[in-house]
């Protein structure tokens, strides 16, 4: 009996040495983010406070699968990890919306040529996955211990509840009511699940996918409609027309405008240079300045821009060969429709926060195709 009672502890031992390496394999990409993160490397405190929140992340479905079950569905996530490693060790940030769109719209070993472009990288996730496979042959398909998966739940809920208290302690206290406080603690506790690999993952391939299903509506709802527009170019000379939208610049800030900063010194040698004075932004957001920019919409009509093509339709409609460059990701509804109708395109596959990120860096492009 007592020998009975040996083997089957030395066997229970050894599975959940199995099963906590098959744990520590998934955490991987989360150590990356740790340290290459930008907003968070070098300070202990939001390192210990993301490494928590990565933990408990992954450790919440153990509380309802069985071994097996869960770590075989979590495999998916390690096959997609290098996606979230190659991002945050290139851009110091995880990976975005507009990231996982880029991978849709390109094939397989295009999305993943910066994992095997590095070598080092390359061995540590097949040496990862070999471990892996390993590993999870040596574990049954059974319920951790109740004892460990109480434990799981309370880890679970106490760190969700100081996060929440967290979030309601470092917002402003004056002049705001209990009720606005809660909302936004609320909201600000989940939008740290989508810095966090694999829900970060899970949510932007949700929206990526949603926005592709609704690009698709859209596109079906105006593809009938035309501008009938034509060129009143009678002696076949050549016609160029470069719109630049450089939005969120202020006015205040260009020299030409009466900044007392050199802001614009190739503009200050122009001839015949034209700035409006008299003019009012339609928006202050992106979502809705762009589409007013390109369509015909208005703030009293925002729904012209569901109803009628973009403005680059028109030139299309009339010869013109046209091109649609982004310095940022095309994952707004309407700027993915520029880049389906037009016959050149180019967009960074991230978003705009991102350090040492300038729009000068499109000019190459803009000279070559002028050329």
């Amino acid at each position: 009996m007592v020998k009975l009672r040996k083997t089957k502890f030395k066997e229970t031992r050894k599975e959940l040495f199995y099963s906590l390496l098959l744990f520590a394999i998934l955490l991987v990409p989360n150590f990356f983010v740790l340290f290459y993160f930008n907003e968070i490397k070098g300070n202990i405190s939001m390192m210990m406070a993301y490494l928590a929140l990565s933990i408990a992340v992954w450790v919440f479905p153990l509380m309802f699968l069985r071994k097996r079950v869960y770590f075989g569905l979590a495999f998916m996530f390690f096959l997609f990890s290098p996606l979230e490693i190659a991002f945050v060790r290139n851009l110091g940030i995880p990976m975005t919306e507009g990231y996982i769109e880029s991978v849709f719209r390109t094939n397989f070993v295009e999305s993943f040529e910066q994992i095997t472009s590095n070598l080092p990288l390359l061995l540590l996730f097949v040496l990862l996955l070999m471990i892996y496979i390993f590993s999870f042959k040596r574990i049954s398909n059974t319920f951790f211990d109740k004892k460990i998966r109480l434990g799981i739940a309370l880890f679970f809920i106490s760190f969700n509840l100081l996060l929440f208290i967290n979030m309601i302690r470092i917002q402003p206290s004056k002049d705001v009511t209990t009720s606005f406080k809660l909302k936004t603690a609320y909201k600000s506790t989940v939008s740290k699940y989508r810095k966090v690999y694999p829900t970060d993952f899970l949510v932007h391939t949700r929206k990526t996918l949603v926005g592709f299903y609704n690009n698709k509506k859209l596109r079906e709802q105006i593809d009938e409609f035309k501008f009938n527009a034509k060129s009143n170019n009678e002696e076949d000379l050549d016609e160029v027309y470069v719109l630049i939208l450089g939005e969120s610049a202020r006015y205040e800030n260009f020299k030409i405008n009466g900044y007392d900063r050199e802001t614009t010194p190739r503009l200050d040698t122009l001839q015949n240079l034209l700035s409006f004075s008299n003019v009012y932004s339609n928006a202050n957001v992106t979502t809705y300045s762009i589409p007013m920019m390109i369509t015909r919409s208005t703030p009293h009509d925002l729904s012209v821009q569901n109803k009628e093509k973009t403005l680059l339709d028109a030139f299309h409609e009339s010869g013109f060969y046209t091109a649609f460059i982004a310095n940022q990701n095309s994952s707004y509804p309407v700027l993915s429709r520029l880049r389906n109708v037009a016959d050149f395109t180019h967009s960074n596959p991230f978003d705009v926060h991102i350090k040492d990120f300038f729009d000068g860096e499109a000019l190459s492009l803009l000279e070559e195709i002028l050329s």
